[in-house]
């Protein structure tokens, strides 16, 4: 079995030089809870990508009442779009309230919803163990933490790392973080050390927008994009090109659909009524009312905009 060994780190490995140091992939920290970016994301990631390795981002958890699951996954997602198609996105649960398994379930579907990949989740082998995962597992990777000595750990030398065992709710675990007292040529601290279960390629495949593997026609995503479900400006052309869209080719639908539409748009004048705007352009009262979503058929406001088809 093709196998790859890696590193995750964050600020506290600042200085690191990631093209002198061992590693097929690094697992790069970009945020924690809301509003809080690791100040070595950018450079990490930047670093990582230019040395050729594989690319992790994490996103530290900090659930509570005011932290909401999807607002963390917004925040998470600001700093991951630039990267999308480059690396794979990942939970790391950890801190507060690690029984809240529902908050953890919402933060990796508004990740995937709005990314079209399909994040890890980290946790220890305990806290995997101590929870009902059963309808995160169905869906989404484990990269577990499991130490079986605090001893020093050089270069990948797994030989007294102890055995990696399942846990109850994952058929397998994708990655295994097996020590936090790793050392590598080029840098003379602890590392994190990891090891991935599969080949480059398999790798790449956590990084791809399962979008792409049943893309929707130009047409449909230009009528997704009118609904303002692909956002606006650069996060637009950024989600619609990780997605595998062509930007222009999408834009230049919406554009003709919304100059299209604009033709069936009617202002409303005083002394309308949805009888006589329905009378004028051959359609019916009915239709008018689902078309623009009217609550009240009685009440139109001068100068509102109808569709009309």
């Amino acid at each position: 079995m093709a196998l790859l060994n890696g590193i995750d780190i964050s600020s506290y490995q600042s200085g690191i030089e990631i093209d002198k140091i061992k590693a097929d992939f690094v697992i790069v920290k970009a945020s924690e809870g809301l509003n809080y970016e690791d100040p070595n994301f950018r450079q990490f990631a930047r670093d990582t990508l230019r040395a050729k390795r594989k690319l992790g981002i994490y996103h530290f958890a900090r659930p509570g009442k005011e932290n909401t699951a999807e607002k963390e996954a917004a925040w998470f997602l600001e700093l991951f779009r630039p990267y999308m198609g480059k690396a794979v996105p990942v939970l790391d649960w950890e801190a507060e309230e690690i029984s809240n398994v529902s908050w953890a379930k919402k933060w990796l579907d508004k990740v995937y919803e709005d990314s079209g990949v399909r994040p890890w989740i980290y946790m220890s082998e305990s806290v995997a163990n101590a929870y009902d995962w059963s309808q995160v597992a169905k869906e989404y990777p484990l990269w577990m933490a499991l130490y079986h000595t605090n001893a020093p750990m050089y270069n990948y030398d797994m030989r007294d790392a102890g055995t990696l065992v399942q846990v109850k709710h994952w058929k397998r675990i994708v990655c295994w973080q097996w020590t936090s007292h790793g050392r590598l040529s080029g840098w003379n601290k602890d590392l994190d050390l990891d090891r991935f279960y599969g080949d480059g390629s398999l790798w790449e495949s956590y990084e791809r927008s399962e979008q792409t593997s049943s893309k929707k026609s130009n047409e449909v995503i230009a009528d997704e994009v009118i609904e303002g479900k692909w956002g606006s400006g650069k996060e637009r052309e950024q989600r619609l090109e990780a997605a595998g869209y062509d930007y222009s080719a999408i834009q230049r639908l919406v554009d003709e659909k919304l100059e299209e539409q604009s033709k069936y748009i009617y202002i409303v004048q005083q002394g309308d009524t949805l009888t006589s705007i329905a009378k004028r352009y051959g359609t019916s009262v009915a239709a008018l009312i689902k078309l623009n979503q009217i609550a009240d058929p009685d009440l139109l406001h001068v100068h509102e905009r109808l569709r009309v088809r």
